[in-house]
């Protein structure tokens, strides 16, 4: 059968969901690689009317990874920018706000800190200390609450999503959930039919 060209847009192991032009196709590697991104440009060599075999991936602009002293996990290819979200609370940590700062840099990234929650007042003065240390380097911290205030989150932050390819990460309990439902209103339908096409649970952020 024929090749088509897709963007893989979810990821379960081996098995990946891509998305062409008109529709979204299941498809797996060759052998036991799974070497594969989400945000990944991929040659599928199909299989079936809706299933294919990766055959080559598009040179990447950008590839995000996460990396610890055992291994390094792709996290996303082609992004443009990386919301580091955080919260009031639940606290958030410093390690994971530094090693995701150490991995944009290292891809060429640019990186957004999105404080949520900021209508818990009780913690907001200790969060923003704690965030002054990263805007003192430069890096642009938004203050928003996605339930509280779902209008003025969308003014903040829907213009930083212009032309850009853009990937959530923080830990959970951040509101990165709330956040995407607010800002892309079919993502929840979309992550329902990403998890229906390969049979997995609801994964929703990174």
């Amino acid at each position: 059968m024929s090749n088509v060209i897709a963007t893989i847009i979810a990821a379960h192991g081996r098995h990946y969901l891509a998305q062409t032009d008109t529709i979204k196709l299941q498809c797996v590697t060759r052998g036991k690689k799974s070497d594969v991104a989400v945000g990944d440009v991929v040659t599928l060599q199909l299989t079936s009317p809706n299933q294919g075999v990766i055959e080559s991936i598009t040179e990447r602009k950008t590839l995000l990874y996460r990396s610890d002293q055992y291994k390094s996990k792709l996290l996303a290819a082609n992004v443009t920018q990386l919301f580091i979200v955080v919260a009031t609370e639940p606290g958030f940590s410093d390690d994971l706000v530094s090693r995701s700062l150490v991995a944009a840099e290292a891809a060429g990234v640019a990186v957004h800190i999105i404080l949520n929650k900021i209508d818990v007042i009780e913690s907001l003065a200790k969060t923003r200390q704690r965030l002054a240390f990263y805007a003192g380097l430069g890096y642009p911290v938004h203050e928003v609450s996605a339930r509280a205030a779902p209008e003025a989150t969308c003014a903040t932050l829907t213009p930083l999503l212009a032309g850009q390819s853009t990937i959530l990460i923080g830990q959970s309990g951040m509101g990165k959930s709330s956040l995407i439902n607010l800002l892309v209103p079919d993502a929840d339908i979309a992550v329902r039919e990403i998890s229906a096409a390969l049979d997995t649970g609801k994964h929703t952020t990174t």
